[in-house]
Order: structure tokens, then sequence, then C-alpha cells
């Protein structure tokens, strides 16, 4: 009797099916394959979230740091805001300046040691009864506001004809009625400043340096309004009408110059004058020659006994003394 035919297990998805097997399967075997083959779907789903974290993360670490950096970036601008110094132009400064316009400090810097020294003459001119150095001196003081709407002040300068003995009045003239006016509107401007002036020279004898003044103002631009303008105006205005001699005669009559006893202030006043128009500085050492030798022999004597003056107000002030006592 033949034995019964045991049933062969199913095969592994995985292992290939012969073509004879593939006909006689059973549909519902092929349900449960299909189900099968699907199944591991689900498997990836799994894997995606895990690295979704660790990508986050990173992003967020990342995002972080460039945070960071941009924050340390940032920091060491904040204090240069707070490190400026204050802003302003302090008493001492104001006091040097005055000095240098008052030629008692000369202008190399070399010798700007000795017109300190010049400077302090000056206090030490006035220590007899002058009042104390103000506290503070070097500390800077806020400057003035400007003015706004601000309208012409002062009379106008006097007409330049061509007269030569009148020139050097009317640039003072001029200098000084713009001085006035700077802040009003127009008068900051170089190019404003000559086509002003031009309207105060007048006459036959200008006519023409008028007329080619006026159309050189005419060719520039307003990228040309610059100080050099109102410079080269002055200069040629000097070359053309003022006493080109001054400065010499300046000299001459500051050699000449003696003290008319007992008008000693009137004598400082008139050696100041001319050392100025001669170009000459009080805090140099010849300067106080010059002065010395305007002076009596009985005040220079009073001057040159110790302690002796090294200075130009010193000497000043010790012939004041002296011609007092």
């Amino acid at each position: 009797m033949p034995e019964p035919e045991v049933p062969e297990p199913p095969k592994s998805p995985s292992e290939p099916l012969e073509s004879d097997q593939e006909s006689t399967r059973d549909p519902e075997d092929d349900s449960l394959l299909q189900a099968i083959r699907l199944t591991p779907l689900a498997s990836p789903l799994v894997v995606v979230p895990r690295s979704l974290p660790l990508m986050a993360t990173t992003t967020a670490t990342m995002s972080t740091q460039t945070a960071a950096l941009t924050t340390t970036t940032s920091i060491p601008t904040a204090p240069s805001s707070t490190a400026q110094p204050p802003i302003g132009t302090s008493p001492a400064d104001i006091a040097t300046s005055l000095q240098r316009a008052l030629r008692r400090q000369p202008p190399s810097g070399g010798g700007g040691g000795g017109g300190g020294g010049g400077g302090g003459g000056g206090g030490g001119g006035g220590g007899g009864g002058g009042p104390p150095v103000p506290p503070n001196v070097n500390a800077p003081q806020q400057p003035a506001q400007q003015a706004q709407d601000v309208k012409m002040m002062g009379a106008l300068p006097s007409i330049f004809a061509g007269d030569r003995m009148y020139a050097d009045d009317f640039i003072d003239q001029l200098k000084v009625y713009i001085r006035l006016n700077r802040q009003v509107a127009g008068m900051g401007s170089y190019i404003q400043r000559v086509a002003f002036a031009l309207t105060l020279i007048q006459g036959p004898l200008v006519a023409e340096w008028t007329r080619t003044m006026g159309e050189w103002i005419d060719t520039l631009q307003p990228i040309d309004d610059i100080p050099a303008v109102w410079e080269q105006f002055l200069t040629e205005f000097a070359t053309q009408y003022q006493d080109m001699q001054r400065q010499q005669r300046a000299r001459a009559e500051l050699k000449a110059l003696k003290l008319k006893w007992p008008e000693i202030d009137q004598y400082a006043n008139n050696f100041e004058r001319l050392t100025r128009i001669a170009g000459y500085h009080l805090a140099n050492p010849e300067t106080i020659e010059f002065f010395i030798e305007g002076l009596p022999r009985s005040v220079v004597e009073d001057i040159l006994r110790p302690p002796i003056p090294d200075t130009y107000e010193t000497t000043k002030e010790k012939a004041i003394q002296s011609i007092k006592s």
C-alpha cells in the first residue's frame, strides 16, 4: 500500500519560486505573500523620526553658536562710544590762541615753549595785584549755540576808490563787518564774501580790476567754494593796492622809537603796534632788546638789576615800576 505524501512547508518569500509552482499557487497564498511584502514598509518610518531629533539638535546648536559669535563680535564696539573725550575748547586753549594773535608766542613749534614762557610772564607782570588762576582752566566748555535767522548788523565799510592810503583801513573794515555777520545766511560762502567785497570797490581807478575779479568769480562752481578763494582775493588786493613798504617802514620806526618821559604806556602801545606790523614777535629776545633800547638809561639800569626779566611782559612791568618810583 503506497505511503501518503507529506506536504512541503511553504518556502520563505526571499527564496525564488519555480515557474511550475507559480502556476499551481493558491490565490490565498498570493494574498498572504502580498500582505507580507507590504508589512516591512512600515519599518523605515521608525528610523526617520530617530534621525530628525539629531538634525534638529545639530541645527539648534549651530544657530546657538552663530548667535554667540554675533554677540561676541558686537561687544567690543559698545565701549568705543563711551570712551570718546569730551567735546569743546578749554579756556587754556583760548588763552593760548590769544597770545599767538598778539605775537607773544613764536609761530614755530620749537619756539612754542619759549612763547609759553612769554605767556607766563604776562601772568607774572600782573602778579602784584592780578586775579588768581581760575579753576578748571583745562576743562572743555560747550560752544555757544548758533543763532537762527540772523540779520545784518553794523555799518557797511567805506567805499574803496583806489587810494592806497586807505587800502589797509578798507580791508580791516571789511573783515570786521564779515566777522560780525558771519552767522548770516550766505556769509559762510567764500565766493559770496568776495562778491560782497567787490560791491564796495568802486570808481574809475578800480573798475577794470573789479571787473576782472568778478569774471573770475563767475567761473567758480559750488565745489570751488573753499577758504582759498577768499585768501586769493586778499592777496591780489594787497598786491594791487596796499602799501608794500609798510612792513619795512614799521621796522625802521621800531628801531627809532624812544620813550617820551614819563609816557611809558604810550611807548608800550606804540611798540607793540609796530611790532605786529613789522612781523616781529614779542617773545623773541631781539624784540625785547628793541624795547629796552628805546628807554632812558636810568630805567634800563633798573630793568637789568637781578632778577633780570626774560620775557617782554616782565620787562615792560619792570619798566613801569621804575618810572613810577
